[in-house]
């Protein structure tokens, strides 16, 4: 009852708002609430109204949500949570106080501007001009007078734009908020690590799949033991939920997640689980409480955690897949508990039925098989670890757990659409379908999405150009872009992504790429933290991503042999690197392509080889624009050393499949 009259409780609001009310929009919202409930409720069963007397309990129950209005236990309880609810909606990044007709404001946001207009809230702006515009750490002031009756206590400062509100300043004396309610966080560990576990395609999927059954089950155990709705984040390994403030209750949580976790991954994976109890008028502060819980988890994190050392007589007593577990004698082969349940996670069936991110009737209207082996994929291919940029500015700057619920979902919902229509658009996509497409198969697979991560394994051919897409289309769907009063325009992503690329033969050991790859993202973000800088209004602006590269042919990869690309600033060495893949893959500029990355590095060679290609073209008599766009490309390769590096790097790797060497 409670659950449902909560859902309702306010959905008389649309129906009584009025813009003549000024401070109290929603006048008489309760008495409309307490009429729509009882409207529901005769479309509903008569034998579930008359069982539960729902006709006479859920109308009242849902209107008299007000502290003054409240009766019964069960309005109180409505009642309180309503009041931390209204609250939290006053917190807010602009901080503003009204006094002796002069309002003064200031920003704490770092990552938007806002566009405050002191004469449209409840207050009439003396002073010109009425509008500002406000960075970080921004601060203005103006002299105004109240257009509220005296009586009425909530004061609107301004309105803003950016958010479609403003800051309210409540003129009596605001109630502290009584009891204390509890805080769980989750954090799977090492899961990278846990997927890379494996050597074969299979053992990777069921790896993951693992992983997000951990973490639905973790949530199934909230939602039983507490609700759902106490669930603030699931995702990317994490969970974060409200719990009650019992330290029993919270411990039994604790334990069954834990069993839950071993039960799941055979003891493979390891979740650290805190919990704390915060008084209720701390969720006014909740970047504090984020804070404090992260710490907690950390704490959890690095404890010392005691397992059996395994002890070999004979070579096949260890796992000849992970090479860390005591092996067993399972469907006729050796092999661990752990690697056996990945196997068995990632057979064909089963992974199709959780793979979020490939269309699988795209797939049967081109004709394409899901990969079973990496040979599938490409013969060579690239492992892409993709991970976004200074991600811990968005969520650590929240003020309420209902931001930070809100921030969560739109934010995952949003990231994993984006993935989905990058790849759909890759595959029926006419000139990257080819660099996808091997053989019969699709050459890609979304290994691992969750939170900012993800790990992707693609043809060799569409790493760079796949990268490309992905990072340009999570720049413009997070970007924000706003024409402020001035005339002036701006635009910044709150979302961008860093990839890390490793290609080699599919033959190699894949969790050697997998760890190539993780270096890659590495320096991608440092290069991109490089590039950062700090406007006019005091926000950070993002690149729109970057990338870093690597071909892999050893164990003992050289320290220098990766390349580095920042969007935009080098969109074109990028643009000229995909056409130049494209061109190698036709046989009639293999001759110049070969030439071009064996060249020697002196200018008097490059020189001659640029002039020889001209004096060929000549012969061969193509148009004039053709001749010279040769010309102009080969010349660009050879003024920018990191694309021919990039060049050198890939382009054998393409060939070497090509030749079938």
């Amino acid at each position: 009852l409670i659950r449902i009259a909560s859902l309702l409780h306010d959905i008389g609001k649309p129906r009584s708002y009025t813009q003549d009310t000024k401070g109290v929009p929603f006048y008489h919202h309760t008495t409309q609430t307490e009429e729509i409930v009882g409207y529901i409720l005769e479309k509903v069963p008569e034998s579930l109204t008359t069982k539960y007397e729902l006709k006479k309990i859920l109308p009242k129950l849902a209107a008299k949500h007000h502290s003054r209005d409240s009766e019964t236990v069960l309005e109180k309880i409505i009642g309180q949570a309503d009041s931390v609810a209204s609250a939290a909606d006053r917190v807010y990044e602009i901080k503003g106080n009204f006094e002796n007709d002069y309002v003064s404001v200031e920003s704490h946001d770092k990552i938007f501007p806002h566009e405050i207009n002191f004469d449209r809230g409840d207050l009439q702006c003396i002073e010109e001009p009425h509008s500002e515009i406000l960075g970080y750490r921004g601060k203005t002031s103006k002299s105004v007078k109240s257009k509220l009756k005296p009586d009425e206590k909530t004061v609107r400062l301004f309105i803003d734009s950016v958010v479609g509100g403003g800051t309210l300043q409540y003129k009596g004396t605001e109630s502290k908020f009584s009891g204390s309610i509890g805080l769980l966080a989750l954090d799977i560990m090492q899961i990278q690590d846990y997927i890379k576990e494996a050597e074969k395609l299979p053992m990777l999927r069921g790896g993951s799949a693992i992983v997000e059954d951990t973490l639905y089950n973790a949530g199934q155990i909230i939602s039983k033991e507490v609700c759902e709705e106490a669930i603030l984040f699931k995702g990317g390994g994490n969970l974060l939920a409200f719990v009650p403030s019992d330290e029993r209750i919270q411990n039994n949580i604790k334990e069954k997640i834990n069993k839950m976790i071993d039960e799941t991954s055979s003891c493979g994976l390891k979740g650290a689980v805190a919990t704390k109890t915060i008084p209720m008028n701390n969720l006014k502060q909740f970047d504090e409480v984020l804070k404090d819980i992260q710490d907690d988890v950390d704490v959890e994190k690095n404890k010392v955690h005691r397992h059996k050392i395994t002890k070999p007589i004979h070579r096949d007593d260890i796992c000849p897949f992970c090479f860390k577990r005591n092996a067993h004698t399972l469907n006729n082969i050796r092999i661990c508990e752990v690697c056996s349940e990945k196997e068995g996670g990632g057979k064909e069936h089963k992974y199709r039925q959780k793979n979020k991110y490939v269309d699988e009737e795209l797939l049967k209207r081109y004709k394409l098989h899901y990969p079973m082996e990496l040979q599938h994929i490409g013969e060579s291919i690239a492992v892409i670890a993709i991970d976004g940029n200074m991600m811990g500015r968005l969520f650590t700057q929240t003020l309420t757990p209902a931001e930070y619920n809100y921030k969560s979902e739109f934010f995952d919902e949003n990231f994993k659409s984006i993935i989905r229509k990058t790849i759909s658009d890759f595959i029926s996509n006419d000139e990257t379908g080819l660099l996808i497409k091997n053989q019969d198969y699709a050459g890609i697979d979304p290994l691992f999405v969750g939170g900012d991560d993800m790990l992707l394994i693609i043809n060799a051919k569409a790493a760079i150009k796949f990268s490309e897409n992905l990072i340009k289309n999570i720049h413009e769907g997070f970007k924000f872009q706003r024409k402020f009063f001035d005339g002036t325009l701006f635009e910044n992503p709150t979302v961008t992504i860093s990839c890390g690329i490793a290609i080699a033969d599919a033959k190699f050991p894949i969790y050697f790429l997998l760890d190539e790859a993780k270096k890659m993202e590495s320096k991608a973000k440092e290069a991109f933290r490089k590039k950062t800088d700090t406007d006019k209004l005091n926000i950070i602006k993002l690149p729109a991503g970057s990338i870093a590269f690597t071909a892999v042919s050893g164990a003992m990869p050289s320290k220098d042999n990766n390349v580095c690309f920042v969007l935009p600033d080098n969109e074109n060495e990028i643009r000229d690197l995909n056409d130049l893949i494209a061109e190698c893959l036709s046989d009639e500029k293999r001759t110049l392509i070969s030439g071009l990355i064996t060249c020697g590095t002196s200018e008097v060679e490059r020189l001659n080889f640029i002039k020889s290609n001209y004096a060929s073209g000549l012969r061969k008599k193509p148009s004039p624009e053709e001749w010279l766009d040769n010309c102009e490309w080969m010349v660009r390769i050879f003024m920018s050393e990191e694309l021919l590096k990039s060049a050198k790097m890939i382009i054998p790797k393409i060939w070497h499949v090509k030749e079938g060497v």
